[in-house]
């Protein structure tokens, strides 16, 4: 089983008023909401995260991200958002406390996205990336980078670019161990992946257990 959620960021919110994803009976009803309200339902080291931001539409998102993280658990799970409870692996991926249910959270420019299993699971979305001919050469394998390279227009190699890049990552986050694995050990031409693309050149990768 495999479950994905997402949320397109709005970033011209004021700091009085968001939207608030909740689930209705079609799953996708938005509400409004007060930040300060959403920042109550954040787990505390959510809510050092949110502190630390010294920029105010930083400060926003990290909000809207951590909410909405909560509020598609808890719908999952049939549960308070206020009773979720998290622990962290060593190398500081979370895990629900009690719960068989695999998550993994992901942002980029202006999408949340969510990924929720019953087996471990990694999520990653990116936008479009400038020199991702330099980055390709010199953190993929030279069979990615070559499949990059050749996959014709611009637009096209950029497109490869990110389906890989998104694939790495999700490969990686599913592990649950960071970035210590070099991206160019691996490939991901083959694999359990499962990649879609949101509006304005968002990429987003799956990899499941």
């Amino acid at each position: 089983m495999i479950r994905i959620y997402y949320m397109k960021l709005s970033s011209d919110c004021s700091s009085e008023q968001s939207l608030a994803l909740l689930y209705g009976e079609d799953k996708r009803i938005l509400i409004p909401g007060k930040v300060e309200k959403l920042y109550e339902c954040l787990p505390q080291e959510r809510k050092v995260l949110v502190d630390r931001a010294r920029n105010e539409n930083v400060r926003r998102k990290r909000i809207y991200t951590g909410a909405f993280l909560q509020y598609v658990l808890a719908d999952e799970l049939g549960v308070s958002m206020y009773s979720l409870r998290y622990c962290y692996n060593q190398w500081g991926k979370p895990e629900l406390e009690g719960h068989d249910l695999f998550f993994n959270l992901s942002h980029s420019g202006e999408y949340v996205v969510l990924a929720i299993s019953d087996s471990p699971v990694g999520i990653d979305v990116e936008h479009k990336t400038k020199g991702y001919d330099v980055l390709a050469k010199r953190c993929f394998c030279p069979e990615e980078y070559e499949d990059i390279m050749s996959a014709g227009k611009e637009e096209e190699r950029q497109h490869c670019f990110l389906e890989y890049w998104t694939r790495k990552e999700a490969y990686i986050k599913c592990l649950g161990e960071g970035m210590r694995i070099p991206l160019n050990s691996f490939s991901v031409q083959e694999g359990n992946y499962h990649t879609l693309w949101l509006d304005s050149g968002y990429c987003v990768s799956v990899c499941v257990g």
